[in-house]
């Protein structure tokens, strides 16, 4: 038996998985060879790895549920969805609604990344805005007490300190604060089952 895949496919993994098996099924190919024709489509050294072992799995038991049970990287309600449609003989039927769902799924999941985007841009600017001023106001303010005379105290003393210590370190955390920011935006998961 091939060795399992330790990382869950995404939403949208699973729904291009899904899509390719119902117009296998609905096609009248058997899932076995559906999945072999998968195999020689893809590129993907993990979505090979997955396809393999379903492919072994299917081989030894020819229960398309027990393979996509045993590669270990789908979600129960799929696992437990297709063994139903296999149990029923609407394997094609259930592939076709999986792929719908979790394609909905994933849109509901961009949404969501989408409405949080907008108030973190907003504090992120904030905050640039807050330590700007405390950086580069600050000091002009401290020199004009200075020159009448008197100086910072309390808080803003501690505010002035806190923004000499900024400026001194600005390039560092600059530069992780976009290092941060780039892994962030560039983390995406690369689909395993893709041809390119």
């Amino acid at each position: 038996m091939a060795k399992k895949a330790n990382k869950p496919l995404s939403n949208t993994e699973i729904s291009f998985f899904c899509n390719q098996m119902a117009m296998i099924l609905q096609s009248g190919i058997s899932s076995i060879e559906g999945i072999s024709i998968m195999l020689e489509d893809n590129v993907s050294p993990d979505g090979k790895s997955v396809l393999e072992s379903i492919y072994h799995t299917l081989e030894e038991t020819g229960n398309f549920h027990a393979a996509v049970s045993d590669c270990g990287v789908f979600p129960k309600y799929f696992i437990d969805m297709v063994e139903i449609g296999e149990q029923s003989g609407r394997l094609d039927d259930v592939m076709s609604s999986l792929a719908e769902y979790y394609e909905r799924e994933e849109n509901i999941a961009k949404g969501i990344k989408g409405a949080i985007t907008y108030p973190c841009i907003m504090i992120g600017l904030l905050l640039f805005i807050v330590v700007i001023l405390i950086v580069k106001v600050l000091p002009i303010f401290n020199q004009v007490y200075i020159e009448l005379g008197s100086q910072l105290t309390g808080f803003s003393k501690s505010l002035l300190n806190l923004g000499s210590a900024l400026s001194r370190y600005a390039v560092p955390v600059i530069v992780i604060f976009v290092a941060f920011a780039a892994f962030l935006f560039f983390n995406g998961s690369k689909l395993r089952f893709s041809k390119t």
